[in-house]
């Protein structure tokens, strides 16, 4: 696979999972593509025929298989983060989700780990082994619910 084709690929991996991730959103929350902010979209892993690869590029097959993390958040949130940060007089300098980077995982036995986070109406579960992010599941429900 050449360079081009690479690029070409990746580009539609990323509108695609866009465009996923928006009809879905819409269906269960009615929340338009318009009200999303993209922070980002990484690649956690590819596959080639089945076989794991770091990148694509160089490599031939058909079957082509990927995992993306997908971090975003509604533009009405990241505008109240933006108030509340000028109002501190405080600068932000980028927003990352924790499971993006797991470079704070220094201890060997906190490789494999799960992580749960209580949203008010939507928690995650998320399934880390051997330093690599397994899988995250959506549970409808969180804080509103019990608190």
């Amino acid at each position: 696979m050449t360079k081009k084709e690479s690029k070409e690929i990746y580009h539609l991996l990323f509108e695609n999972t866009k465009k996923e991730i928006f009809q879905n959103f819409y269906q269960k929350k009615g929340i338009l593509p318009a009200d999303i902010h993209w922070i980002s979209l990484k690649v956690l892993e590819r596959k080639i025929e089945g076989y794991p690869v770091l990148g694509i590029q160089g490599y031939k097959g058909k079957n082509l298989k990927f995992k993306v993390l997908a971090v975003f958040l509604l533009k009405k949130y990241l505008q109240e983060i933006n108030k509340i940060a000028k109002d501190l007089g405080l600068e932000i300098l980028k927003i990352v989700h924790p499971l993006e980077d797991f470079s704070w995982l220094e201890d060997e036995k906190k490789k494999n780990a799960v992580f749960l986070d209580i949203g008010g109406e939507i928690s995650q579960i998320a399934l880390l082994k051997e330093g690599k992010l397994l899988k995250i599941e959506e549970i409808e429900g969180g804080g509103e619910d019990f608190t």
